[in-house]
């Protein structure tokens, strides 16, 4: 027994804690670099990824649309100066250079320049697009990869806590075995067999800590459930189907989850423990049940399980980079894809755009050099220069139809259209050129277009004022009807007919839905204040206020509201109180007496006798009661329809005063308030199933009646130091009588 007091033993022995001790300080430094890594990284994301690179974007996008309007504005000047050139100009430039003998006389007719706006529209549009794209899928990665960085951290955090499990269920088996041994040897100047009895203890309670905070979280980390079905196969199911009928060991605890594992070795932990404060002969002890299965389930069960639990949550990894790698790659070549796509159809919008430009060039190269000379506008672009009125496209007459903010078309003596400008074409569907030389029946309806016509030699002769205002019925392309309100004028300088249209389908519409919503409120103003007040707010100017000096309060309340919400949806909810208080508003027709007061969340409050005299409260007392039952006889019905089981409680109390009406001067809202409604929504709290209770008030004024049971149920506290005697009310149904009409 020379080796028990050797310095070799005594380190092993006394520094047995400090390994697992030293590795866990070690695991809690790479875990704190870690966290702030990500971070540093998380904030890298945020600011250069998802807020610098689109701003990137957005600078280079701001020049090329800049440029790409300026080049449009400019290319729109020549081709408003080109269309000004008359009819006989382009069909000079139609003409073919080389005389075809069988030409006719057709062969004049020019043909339109057709605007080409979806080109002009949609390039921009693809190079926005590939710009959104390619912007998305640099996001979209970097946030993934951000996403995954965030579960590296949470499965290192796991793998920590993991760490420990094995460790310590071995630390925890080799304390058992040195009690052992120590209990056999004697005491030693360095230790002894209680200590490690009582390590065993700590040991264990430290591991189902860990345990513990693996599987279900803590403060510092949270739960691995449901990140792998393997790892919550190897915590929670049975391995194999557990035999109750075997005696050993093994077959005992083979089947059993590690989660089951744990518990039970953390008992048999305490067992030990318990064991060595009563056991006489420490010797024994490792002879005991107690220690045997411990050190069974820790090193046969136990011990395998933590470690496969280990090898998935380290598996875990390497799956979170195989996924990364597979997503990245998915979207790169997604984006690719598209952008390849876009970039083609931006080519052919390009080349399309080159082919109209060839086009016009060629045209202006054919046009008569003495017609381009003469136009001054298509010459200050040709030669660079500005005249002093650039803001004036050519003359008053194209400078005013082309920067109106309405529609203008100008017209000659006999109804046709020489110019218009692009708030008509928009308005009416139409382009330049198809309106060209039309009839104005083009896009006035017939009924409308004498209308214009009588007033032209009037307008030109001046016999007559210079703006006529004229409501007409305007045609689009499509045939739909558009109200137009029109000024009609003639200007002698150019000798045309301008004609000024305001669209006001829109105005004309908006007051339709106007009037169309001022009835709804009304109708709406009806549900919610009695027809009595309305009728007397619409006599006087003055707010509607009176007080009652006795009524009969009714507070019916869902009494199992709570409890039914839970199985429906929120919509279903709404749905299902909806029906229930609309068939208590069709009981109420049959009771002349009783007034809706409000509706708060599960609760319908009436209050009868607000209208009526005051030597009628034995009636409104004796409607209150019949509606109420009604109600109840009512829900039964409803539950039915709506497959559930609503309760309900009826809170009834007659006294007074009561003070209602408009009370507030912002609102026109129908209120209520008094002692009666207060007291009335307190006996429901009472919950009683399908019940009426009524005070002692409302019993001394319905006592008489023969179709009534009423029951004494008991004093309801109402207040501090206020008490009201209750009663339960039942029908005596053959007896019931028929509802006031």
């Amino acid at each position: 027994m020379d080796w028990v007091n050797t310095a070799g033993v005594c380190e092993i022995v006394s520094n047995l804690g400090k390994i697992s001790i030293s590795l866990g300080l070690q695991s809690q430094i790479f875990l704190h670099r870690e966290e702030n890594a990500s971070s540093s990284f998380q904030k890298i994301i945020i600011i250069v990824y998802c807020t610098a690179i689109p701003l990137a974007a957005l600078l280079f996008l701001i020049p090329f649309f800049f440029g790409y309007v300026k080049m449009l504005k400019e290319l729109q000047k020549i081709l408003d100066a080109i269309t000004l050139f008359p009819a006989e100009v382009f069909k000079e430039a139609s003409k073919p250079i080389v005389p075809v003998h069988d030409s006719n006389d057709s062969q004049e007719i020019a043909t339109p320049i057709e605007s080409k706006k979806f080109m002009r529209v949609s390039l921009p549009i693809f190079v926005v697009f590939n710009s959104v794209v390619t912007l998305a899928a640099v996001i979209l990665l970097v946030l993934l990869i951000g996403n995954v960085d965030k579960k590296y951290v949470k499965l290192n955090k796991w793998l920590e806590l993991s760490s420990h499990r094995s460790p310590l269920v071995l630390e925890s088996i080799i304390n058992g075995y040195l009690a052992l041994i120590f209990a056999l040897i004697g005491e030693t100047n360095y230790t002894t067999y209680q200590y490690h009895l009582f390590q065993i203890g700590l040991d264990a309670q430290e591991l189902y800590n860990y345990h513990s905070a693996l599987l279900w979280g803590s403060d510092s980390s949270t739960t691995c459930n449901e990140f792998d079905k393997e790892l919550d196969k190897i915590h929670f199911e049975h391995s194999c189907e557990i035999n109750l009928s075997v005696n050993s060991i093994h077959n005992g605890y083979e089947c059993l989850s590690a989660n089951q594992l744990m518990m039970l070795f953390k008992k048999n932990a305490y067992d030990l423990e318990i064991l060595m404060r009563t056991v006489s002969d420490p010797k024994s002890i490792g002879e005991s049940p107690e220690f045997i299965q411990f050190l069974h389930i820790g090193l046969s069960h136990l011990l395998p399980k933590m470690v496969e639990a280990q090898e998935v949550l380290a598996d875990g990894l390497n799956i979170q980079s195989l996924l990364l790698k597979n997503r990245i790659l998915m979207i790169n070549i997604i984006a690719i894809v598209v952008t390849i796509i876009i970039f083609i159809i931006e080519i052919i919008l390009l080349y399309n755009m080159q082919e109209g430009f060839n086009t016009l060039l060629i045209l202006i190269a054919r046009l008569p050099p003495n017609s381009v000379i003469k136009n001054s506008a298509l010459m200050e672009i040709i030669t660079g220069t500005t005249g002093a009125n650039n803001l004036l496209t050519i003359f008053p007459l194209n400078s005013a139809c082309k920067f109106s903010r309405n529609s203008i078309i100008f017209i000659d003596e006999f109804g046709k259209i020489i110019d218009n400008n692009l708030i008509t074409c928009n308005t009416f569907g139409y382009t330049h050129e198809q309106l060209y030389l039309s009839s104005i029946t083009k896009i006035i309806a017939d009924n409308d277009v004498f209308k214009i016509l009588e007033k032209l030699p009037l307008l030109k002769r001046n016999e007559c004022e210079k703006i006529q205002r004229l409501s007409l019925i305007g045609l689009s392309d499509d045939g739909a009807k558009i109200n137009l309100e029109t000024l009609l004028t003639y200007i002698d300088v150019d000798d045309v007919f301008a004609l000024l249209m305001r669209d006001e389908t829109a105005n004309i519409h908006n007051k339709e839905v106007s009037e169309m919503a001022k009835q709804k409120s009304k109708e709406l103003i009806k549900e919610m204040i009695p027809f009595q007040l309305i009728e007397q707010s619409e006599k006087t100017e003055h707010k509607n206020v009176f007080s009652v000096k006795n009524s009969v309060a009714i507070c019916i309340s869902i009494s199992n509201y709570e409890e039914v919400i839970t199985s429906f949806s929120g919509k279903q909810v709404l749905k299902n109180l909806s029906s229930v208080f609309n068939s208590f508003d069709l009981i109420r027709e049959d009771y002349p007496s009783v007034t809706k007061t409000k509706i708060l969340n599960n609760n319908y409050q009436c209050l009868s006798g607000l209208f009526n005299l005051e030597s009628e409260i034995t009636n409104s007392a004796f409607e209150s009661v019949s509606f109420a039952n009604e109600c109840i006889k009512t829900l039964e019905e409803i539950n039915l329809t709506i497959d559930s089981h609503l309760l309900l409680t009826i809170g009834i109390h007659a006294g007074g005063p009561v003070t209602a009406g408009q009370l507030n001067n912002e609102s026109l809202v129908f209120e209520v308030i008094g002692e009666p409604m207060n007291v009335s929504v307190e006996l429901c709290d009472e919950k009683l199933a399908n019940q009426i209770i009524i005070t002692d008030e409302v019993y001394e004024l319905i006592k008489n009646k023969n179709n009534m049971r009423f029951e004494e149920y008991k004093e309801i506290e109402i207040s501090e130091g206020v008490h009201k005697n209750t009663f339960t009310i039942s029908f005596i149904e053959s007896q019931v009588t028929e509802p006031p009409q």
